[in-house]
């Protein structure tokens, strides 16, 4: 599994969104609990093309406090087309 870590100050700027050399592709919620919600973000680094994804733990509560990691670490991941075929009601339509 290929990661990127960053420490401190940089892996900070990248969760909130200041780091122009990364761009936030989706963001999908993928747990919750009662003092935490889980996001998967997943990002595109500029400068080379790749993919990363990390999981982002936000508080559920306006008073919910997280600590700051000290360690931020990206996941490589890749795209992958996925077709979703979908039922829908045929809406009426009135004849003269």
């Amino acid at each position: 599994m290929e990661k990127l870590v960053f420490e401190g100050e940089q892996g900070q700027m990248i969760i909130w969104g200041e780091d122009d050399d990364f761009r936030i592709i989706s963001e999908k919620m993928v747990d919750q609990h009662r003092w935490t919600t889980f996001t998967e973000v997943i990002l595109q680094q500029q400068s080379t093309g790749n993919y990363y994804k990390y999981l982002k733990e936000t508080g559920s509560t306006e008073y919910q406090d997280l600590p700051r990691p000290d360690k931020f670490e990206l996941v490589r991941v890749y795209p992958k087309e996925i077709v979703v075929t979908v039922y829908e009601e045929k809406k009426n339509v009135q004849q003269k």
